[in-house]
């Protein structure tokens, strides 16, 4: 067990380095998890703009216009001043202002004409103005062609706006519908796994790849492929230490509600596979790379790489179809898969179990593709002079 000592011996002395790697992605992992997770609550939530109108109709289709854009946003009537509605803009004291004008029954519901409206410039939001202004309009149009009067098609458009939707949310996950606090953590795991492991491991294994260090080794009586068994061997106890720094995580940010899930089981399974991963990319790169100093960027681009395609950054609903095709040759592609469908649910039905499964196996033979590459190589280079 000679190699498989020497291996611990150099990762205790870079316990340091190995801690100081894991601590720091930790950190950054958590800071990207707790803004993703603001940003989405966010991204929902009903939003009231600041509406400014410029009545200078007065009637009542201009006050039921008023009155029903004012059921969802912030109404303020103004004076018909050019350089003050500017300076308002200017200053965000208003984002959107409505010019209605003189004869506006006539003007808007049979000449068609578009209303003058000023907004802040690159207002998104705006649209959501519009889009409200357009659909009283054509209400009112559509009521007034079934026969109804003007104000009775308007009272029937504040009303059916007054409406509130009742809503009721599925409990499918056991989380009254909502989503587990700690799969925020769970989904940028990868990212944790394959910088603080392939930044960290790589460089003990780049300290056997010396060139006196690798001669010395080719030249004792331990076969090569006793070697490389105890090299898997200590990869795998650093594995169970980083396996346990995680779960140590998990526990003391969220509590008992991870181990409390009903799908503990497969979530486990998932971390593990990808843990697989994360060590065997690891060893590639230690073998691959002989620079130390260009580890930690080539295991920066490989993580950017796989986490931005395998849908770790960018949900995978938003890629594209063609990326999403070479996405499935990506570990990360199948772990998020696997995190989102049990995200989802309380319990797996037989064919969502398969599909765990295959992302389980997808994970397993990028992992078992990337030893075999990193055993290559180093076959290779023991028959280098």
């Amino acid at each position: 067990m000679t190699v498989f000592k020497g291996y611990l011996s150099i990762m205790k002395k870079c316990f340091p380095i190995i801690f100081l790697y894991f601590a720091i992605t930790t950190c950054i992992t958590l800071g990207i998890q707790t803004m993703s997770k603001t940003t989405m609550r966010q991204s929902f939530e009903a939003t009231s703009l600041k509406v400014g109108i410029v009545d200078a109709d007065g009637g009542s289709l201009a006050k039921g216009l008023s009155e029903y854009i004012g059921q969802v946003h912030e109404v303020k009537m103004l004076e018909n001043d050019e350089s003050a509605i500017r300076e308002n803009l200017f200053y965000q004291n208003m984002d959107y202002v409505v010019h209605i004008p003189e004869n506006f029954e006539e003007v808007s519901l049979v000449e068609k004409q578009p209303l003058k409206v000023m907004s802040v410039p690159h207002a998104d939001a705006a649209f959501y103005i519009e889009q409200r202004i357009d659909a009283f309009l054509n209400g009112v149009s559509v009521y007034r062609a079934a026969g109804l009067t003007l104000e009775e098609g308007i009272q029937n458009i504040l009303d059916t706006g007054e409406a509130k939707a009742q809503v009721q949310i599925l409990d499918m996950n056991g989380n009254a519908g909502n989503r587990a606090e700690y799969s925020y953590l769970l989904e940028y795991l990868p990212y944790l796994f394959i910088t603080a492991i392939c930044s960290s491991i790589s460089v003990v294994v780049g300290v056997f790849g010396e060139k006196e260090i690798r001669r010395r080794m080719f030249a004792s009586p331990v076969s090569l492929r006793r070697q490389n068994a105890e090299q898997l061997l200590a990869f795998c106890v650093m594995g169970v230490c980083f396996m346990f720094a995680v779960l140590l995580l998990l526990t003391g940010r969220y509590g008992v509600a991870f181990w409390q899930s009903n799908n503990l089981v497969y979530y486990l399974g998932n971390i593990l596979c990808f843990l697989f991963v994360s060590l065997a990319l690891s060893l590639g790169v230690g073998v691959m790379i002989r620079r130390r100093d260009a580890i930690t960027s080539v295991v920066t681009v490989i993580s950017l790489v796989l986490c931005f395609l395998g849908g770790v950054f960018v949900p995978l609903e938003f890629l594209g179809e063609d990326v999403r095709r070479v996405a499935k040759f990506l570990p990360t592609y199948w772990y998020e898969t696997n995190l989102h469908i049990l995200i989802g649910r309380n319990s797996l039905s037989t064919e969502l179990r398969m599909e765990v499964l295959k992302g389980y196996g997808m994970q397993l033979a990028f992992a078992l593709a990337c030893v075999a590459l990193a055993l290559t190589v180093v076959k290779y280079r023991s028959q280098e002079r």
